[in-house]
């Protein structure tokens, strides 16, 4: 009697009292030989084992060559595998509008140009549902198929903050509903979208924001750093302080932080508030600061109003306030008002670029002559004159530009009477106030040419223009 694990020949056949078999795993995807000790199989058995198990699919050549070969051990051999379901990706959103960045030749990138804020219209395409896939079926190793589970639909949901919509005739696309500034953020690592009629900077104007130019107003919570531009066609607020970086504001300009020592000029057309000016220069309507301006160079259409004004100079077409004026060490302070500071700057440049128009056009009109005759020449020789033409068309060009800047001096000049007459309305009620003290090395100017030097430590008072002198009032 033969027992277990052990095989006998009959007529070159191996039988054995364990016999091989083949095992199907419960998710179908896997057929396993189990062979015992020295056994093996022909192929002819083995093809009988895996037709017995219907299993027909995935065969692995391996595997079944193995198993026509004894070994002393026993053997469990992979010899088919499945193809597994692929289920389908889920449904996603994308985001159309593209941030871009300045990239050089190099591939380096330009940190103040990031453009981290996009201005978009009124109906632009802010957003896209994309479908969820199918999957792909598998099929087990008898050849069932296994069927794949398709992907999840998403939402817009809260993706979409404010100022976008769903499109009517297309629910799967979203557009801004109105003109505005495009603002991506990231919350719980997902992303989510606003069309805002204001650029809000949630902390500095810095690498990671880069300069900002917009048509809307502007508000940066943080500060603004230096090296970096900061340009508004509407107002700005910083809530923090301006470092050396170039501000513009069309309308109002409010630093909460203070404007710090540099060199680049910070300008609104309407009015700046700051908290304090070090060392800046700064143009404005109105110039308004809770504390100091300190050795700064200020420019302003209307009123200067500060707590101190110390070193530098004060340039205003309307009324200085402040309490304490000048240098307590002497340091030359000029304060002077009555005068359009952008008037003045104006009509100096009319008169100085007008000086050199009538020389500069000669000598343009005669390089047009010059390339109008060979470009003539050529066209007569047949010859190309591709190159003659556009220089004749820069040439052109600038006689055109040359021409429109003369009569823009003259007209500025024409003005100058009328202005005058302004001028004397400014004087008349220009006011310097000073509420407490007075230190030496002040110069007070009302209008042009009279002027009051202050030096020795004074009260205060309030100064004016009469009769070509300074008086104050008792």
């Amino acid at each position: 009697m033969v027992r277990d694990r052990e095989s006998f020949c009959l007529d070159s056949e191996v039988y054995f009292t364990v016999e091989p078999t083949v095992r199907i795993e419960a998710d179908g995807l896997t057929a396993v030989l189990h062979l015992p000790g020295g056994a093996h199989l022909s192929l002819a058995r083995l093809k009988a084992l895996l037709t017995a198990a219907n299993v027909h699919v995935g065969l692995e050549p391996g595997a079944l060559l193995a198993a026509t070969r004894a070994t002393a051990a026993d053997r469990d051999l992979i010899v088919a595998h499945g193809r597994p379901p692929m289920n389908g990706a889920d449904g996603r959103v994308e985001l159309l509008v593209q941030e871009p960045t300045a990239v050089y030749g190099e591939g380096t990138v330009d940190l103040h140009e990031l453009h981290h804020f996009r201005e978009i219209s009124h109906g632009t395409p802010v957003a896209r549902l994309l479908p969820p896939g199918d999957g792909e079926a598998g099929c087990d190793v008898c050849g069932k198929p296994i069927p794949a589970k398709a992907g999840r639909a998403v939402e817009f949901g809260p993706l979409l903050g404010p100022g976008s919509l769903i499109d009517e005739h297309d629910p799967s696309l979203a557009r801004a509903a109105e003109s505005g500034i495009y603002q991506r953020f990231t919350r719980g690592g997902k992303n989510f979208v606003q069309i805002m009629k204001e650029v809000t900077v949630p902390g500095d104007v810095d690498m990671t924001i880069g300069n900002i130019s917009s048509n809307y107003p502007v508000v940066v919570v943080g500060d603004v750093h230096a090296t970096f531009s900061l340009k508004s066609q509407k107002e700005i607020l910083i809530k923090g302080s301006v470092e050396d970086a170039r501000i513009s504001a069309r309308g109002d300009l409010t630093v909460m932080g203070g404007i710090l020592q540099g060199t680049t000029r910070v300008k609104a057309h309407g009015d700046v508030h700051a908290r304090h000016i070090e060392s800046r220069e700064v143009k404005a309507r109105n110039v308004l600061v809770d504390f100091a301006i300190h050795f700064a160079h200020i420019r302003a259409t209307g009123a200067v109003v500060a707590k101190e004004i110390i070193g530098g100079d004060i340039l205003a077409a309307g009324t200085v306030t402040c309490d304490t004026l000048g240098d307590p060490d002497g340091r030359p302070t000029v304060v002077q008002v009555g005068v359009d500071p952008f008037s003045e700057a104006l009509l100096t440049w009319a008169h100085q670029r007008g000086d050199h128009l009538d020389a500069e056009m000669l000598t343009v009109r005669e390089r047009c002559r010059l390339l109008a005759h060979r470009v003539q020449t050529q066209i007569s020789a047949g010859d190309d004159h591709t190159s003659e033409d556009h220089a004749l068309r820069h040439a052109l060009s600038e006689l055109a530009d040359l021409q429109h800047t003369v009569e823009r001096c003259k007209r500025i000049v024409a003005a100058h009477p009328d202005q005058a007459a302004h001028a004397a309305i400014l004087v008349s009620a220009a006011r310097i106030v000073v509420k407490r003290m007075i230190n030496p090395g002040v110069i007070l100017r009302i209008g042009d040419g009279v002027e009051l030097a202050i030096s020795l430590p004074r009260l205060g008072g309030t100064f004016y223009r009469a009769e070509n002198t300074i008086w104050e009032l008792t």
